[in-house]
Parts: structure tokens; C-alpha cells; sequence
């Protein structure tokens, strides 16, 4: 096959994305499929849709990476490139219907052009991998494991201590600002390390980050906290990177747990500083809890189940079996007996650890309201309540007539008009630019 005339440049419908600090990928979005380039390769991609000749390719090339380039590589490249018909003007090589069909979905869904400024995300999560990847090397559990073991076989020795002066700084302070004080320390000394943790190594393997930043939970109560949401990514990585993400999401927690107990072991008994790391014991286990738990979407131990199973639609196709057998409803998709059990066992956990954290939360709340600010505080609770779980009570509400039909659509038309983006999500990346 004849190589074109240089400049040779990418199709319109081809462009290329960042998947880590020196990662890249060819997207062609006629085929969906992505091919991944080096840094190096990337910048002598860009020089093929600068250059006019080969020579002038080659000198570029050696004055940015001080290493020689023969003529036949840059050749070969463009060669490989037109092959696979990603070229302007390039012939392109039809694939057959069964390599296409192999595909696999996961390879596909590299960017949600839905979500704005993920551009800006993972450069900012690249700039943390290049200067903290270093962190996810195995090496480092010969500090992290002796460090939570040596932290546990303290909170454990001294677990009467630690409850005496809890129960003491409880009751010696007035309560409203030591849990706020309590629950801003969770959320910048539990939640946001652990996310940025999870940032890093995803862009450490090759992944892609659609969103970071503080989030609601989404419980019968608002809760606030940082999180780190990295779509499909774990999907794309290969089994090391995998393992990493899993591990770390339960060590990180386990670590800072630890450091706050050594802290908090060493500490001067009724400084600042004593009590500041006592508070953030208990959210520490909390948090810990949370990241062992396979029922929980956002756990790193449940990618591990879904990828132990070769189901990544574990929690949905779960839940949907466990609601139509429980309604009495014909099943949703068709399953062997094995499976539709294991499905319901894992759908009725899930359904009841979520509905007994719901039912803590609720009444744990609606004590709090009433005991600190009377029948005001109960109403004020019970209609923040109701607003906050007003999807899920929108069902009740039309079928009592508490909200007309008419009002109920306006609302519903009023909200969707708000969440609509007001301009088009920018591109990924400019395809002449070489970062």
C-alpha cells in the first residue's frame, strides 16, 4: 500500500484522548474501536500532520526526545495508520462482522460527552500521579500492614480508655458544634484522601475519570462527602491495575484509621490535638465498614465480586430479580436456578443492610432534631425528609391527590429545563494540540 503525501492528518471522526499522565488512545468513532499510543508516539503523530517531509519529521523528533528516529519507523507508523484506514484519504480495511462483533462494549464508552470538564479532571489527576504514583507500588505494604496491625493491637489494649473519654467529650461539650466539627473532619481527613487515592490510581492504570468533587449521599438522609467517580474504568484496566484499585480501597481507609490511633495513642492527654484525633477513630471504622462492604456500588470490594463473577451488572440485575420475585412478578431475564438464587441472596442483603442504614439514619435524625430543638426541630426534620426523598414519594403523593397531576408535570418539566446543560460539553482535546 502506497504511503500518502505528508502532511498526513486524522480523520474528523477520529480523535485521540489522554488516559493517563503519558497514556493515549485512538478513538475511531466509525468503528468504535481505540488503539493506545505512547507520549512518543503521540508527539510523532502530531509531527505527521505538521511536517513536509520525512527529514523534517526525524529532526523534530531526535531535538524532543534526544534519541535518533529512522526514517522506515516513521514509514512503518503512517503504514500502520493507513491500514487501518484512520488517515484522511486513507484506504480503509473493512473488518469482518465477527472481529466487529467481538468488540468488547467496555472498550467503548472511553468519555461521557454528557459530562463536562473531565478534561480538567484527569489532567489533575494526571499532575497527582506523576507526583504520588509512586505510592501505589506494592513496597509499600511492608509500612502499611505493620502499621494497622500494630495500630489495632492498640485501640484493642486500650478500647476502655478510648470509650471513657469518648463518652466524657460527648457530654462535656454542647453537641451541635462537635458533630459538625466531628462530621467536617470525616469529610476532609476520610473522604477526601481515599478519593484522591482512588483518582491516582485510576489514572495510574490507564483509566479515565468522569467526576470529582463533593456528593450527596444518597440516603433517607442528605449526607455530604468527596468522591471520586471513575465510570467504566475499572472495566478498561488489566488485572494488575485491578487488583491495585481493589486493595487500595480498603488499605487507605485501614492506614488513615491507623495513623489517627498512633496519633491519638502518642498525643498529650487533653490537648487540641488529642481530641482532634480522637474524633476521627470512629469514622475511621465507620468508613473501613463501608469499604468491606460488597453491597455498596461505590465499595472497591464489590468491583471485586462483579469481576470474581464475570458480572458487572451484579448489583442492578440483582436488585431487579430480587423486586420481581418479591412482588410476585414475572422474572426479568432468563436465569438458571443457581444463578436466580444467588441473585435473590445478594438482592435481600442488599435490600436489607440498605433499608436498616435508612431506618438508623431516620430515627438517629429525628431524635436529634426533637431532643435538641423541640416540636419545631421534629417538623423542620420530618419536611426535610420529605423533600429529600421526594422521587421516591412522588408515587404516594399523586396517588393521594396531594399534588394535582397538572402541578406534579410543571414541577417535573421545571426540573428537567434546570438540568439541562445550557451549551454543548467541550471536546476532549484539540487534535493539533501535542500535551
Amino acid at each position: 500500500m502506497d504511503i500518502p503525501t505528508l502532511p498526513c492528518r486524522l480523520r474528523d471522526d477520529v480523535r485521540i484522548m489522554r488516559t493517563g499522565p503519558k497514556d493515549f488512545r485512538i478513538v475511531d468513532n466509525r468503528t468504535n474501536t481505540n488503539f493506545k499510543l505512547s507520549a512518543a508516539d503521540r508527539y510523532l503523530l502530531s509531527l505527521i500532520s505538521e511536517r513536509n517531509s520525512i527529514g523534517e519529521i526525524v529532526d523534530a523528533y531526535k531535538s524532543k526526545f534526544r534519541t535518533p528516529l529512522a526514517s522506515t519507523s516513521v514509514h512503518d507508523f503512517i503504514g500502520q495508520l493507513t491500514d487501518l484506514g484512520l488517515l484522511e484519504d486513507g484506504e480503509e480495511v473493512a473488518q469482518p462482522a465477527a472481529a466487529a462483533a467481538s468488540l468488547s462494549p467496555a472498550l467503548l464508552p472511553l468519555d461521557d460527552a454528557s459530562v463536562p470538564n473531565t478534561t480538567r479532571v484527569n489532567q489533575f489527576f494526571d499532575v497527582l500521579t506523576l507526583l504520588f504514583g509512586w505510592m501505589l507500588h506494592p513496597i509499600w505494604l511492608l509500612i502499611v500492614v505493620p502499621t494497622i496491625l500494630m495500630a489495632s493491637v492498640i485501640i484493642v489494649r486500650r478500647w476502655t480508655l478510648y470509650y471513657s473519654q469518648c463518652l466524657s467529650l460527648w457530654s462535656s461539650y454542647p453537641f451541635v458544634p462537635l458533630f459538625a466539627a466531628s462530621y467536617l473532619q470525616t469529610v476532609f481527613f476520610e473522604t477526601l484522601p481515599r478519593s484522591l487515592a482512588m483518582g491516582v490510581c485510576c489514572r495510574r492504570f490507564g483509566g479515565r475519570v468522569r467526576r470529582f468533587g463533593l456528593e450527596y449521599g444518597k440516603w433517607v438522609l442528605p449526607t455530604v462527602a468527596f468522591s471520586t467517580d471513575i465510570g467504566e474504568s475499572m472495566i478498561l484496566m488489566n488485572a494488575r491495575g485491578r487488583w491495585t484499585l481493589i486493595v487500595s480501597g480498603v488499605l487507605v481507609p485501614l492506614f488513615l484509621g491507623a495513623l489517627y490511633v498512633l496519633a491519638w495513642a502518642c498525643g498529650s492527654h487533653g490537648t487540641s490535638l488529642y481530641l482532634f484525633w480522637m474524633l476521627m477513630i470512629a469514622p475511621s471504622g465507620l468508613m473501613i465498614l463501608f469499604q468491606i462492604n460488597i453491597f455498596s456500588l461505590n465499595a472497591t470490594t464489590h468491583w471485586g465480586l462483579a469481576w470474581a463473577v464475570d458480572d458487572w451488572q451484579l448489583h442492578s440485575r440483582a436488585l431487579n430479580e430480587t423486586k420481581a420475585w418479591l412482588l410476585g412478578r414475572r422474572s426479568p431475564q432468563a436465569l438458571t436456578p443457581r444463578e436466580r438464587f444467588w441473585l435473590r441472596v445478594y438482592g435481600l442483603c442488599s435490600l436489607t443492610l440498605r433499608i436498616g442504614i435508612d431506618l438508623v439514619l431516620f430515627f438517629g435524625g429525628g431524635y436529634f432534631f426533637t431532643h435538641f430543638f423541640g416540636p419545631s426541630g421534629a417538623v423542620a426534620f420530618l419536611l426535610m425528609t420529605a423533600w429529600w426523598n421526594r422521587e421516591h414519594l412522588k408515587v404516594l403523593w399523586r396517588a393521594t391527590g396531594s399534588i394535582p397531576a397538572e402541578a406534579w408535570n410543571n414541577l417535573s418539566a421545571w426540573r428537567n429545563r434546570r438540568s439541562e446543560p445550557t451549551s454543548s460539553p467541550p471536546t476532549d482535546l484539540d487534535l493539533t494540540s501535542t500535551n
